[in-house]
């Protein structure tokens, strides 16, 4: 085994590692509740523009 095969899988077990790590965060349980909170942003979230006092949001096309 040369200095370049032993540097490609030096490389190719980090970049595995790195891998792992992420997704080990992505789905640890100490970050579900902040997925949950910023998923309930986006849900809660009432698209009228400031000023509008109940009417229907016509997206701009004339009626």
């Amino acid at each position: 085994m040369d200095l370049t095969n032993l540097g490609r899988e030096l490389f190719t077990l980090l970049c595995v590692g790195t891998f792992a790590l992420v997704v080990w965060i992505a789905y640890s349980k100490s970050s579900r509740k902040r997925y949950d909170e910023v998923a309930a942003m986006v849900i809660e979230d009432d698209d009228r523009p400031e000023g509008s006092k109940g009417e229907e949001p016509t997206n701009g096309v004339k009626q």
